[in-house]
């Protein structure tokens, strides 16, 4: 009875929505690996320009803004927000800020090799965080709370 006063069901969609919100992040990296695995074996990953970097880019974009926009969508309309876009999107996008700051300090302080493939798996998780903070504050303000 005690904690029922205090948590309900308004905050706890305060405080899950925006965790699975971050989760989405997950489903642009394993759907991105899959497209890029996928182009890569039907026709060679070379396609547009000699190393491929500029179509795992197109990818990775194509399915964080796909799956960012639906997730927003589906999260953010079903919470009837009364409140700020500013708030808002600090309270969705907080741990994508956190995970991004992490990433990029790590990336140039620890000298990752950006030839390597722990390189590749920092610059792909820099861009979907970047990605999901984008699509997030388009999505508020075309939403105008």
């Amino acid at each position: 009875m005690i904690c029922g006063s205090i948590i309900t069901n308004k905050n706890m969609k305060k405080i899950i929505y925006p965790i699975l919100y971050t989760f989405s992040s997950l489903f642009v990296f394993v759907f991105s690996i899959f497209s890029i695995i996928t182009l890569e074996k039907a026709i060679g990953f070379r396609t547009i320009w000699s190393t491929g970097d500029i179509d795992a880019f197109l990818i990775v974009l194509f399915w964080g803004v796909l799956i960012f926009w639906f997730s927003n969508k589906i999260l953010i309309l079903s919470e009837n927000l009364q409140s700020m876009i500013f708030l808002t999107h600090f309270r969705y996008s907080f741990l994508f800020y956190i995970s991004l700051i992490i990433l990029i300090f790590r990336y140039f302080n620890h000298g990752v090799n950006i030839g390597g493939m722990y390189g590749a798996m920092y610059i792909i998780f820099i861009e979907i965080f970047l990605i999901g903070i984008i699509t997030n504050l388009i999505f508020l303000s075309y939403k105008k709370l």
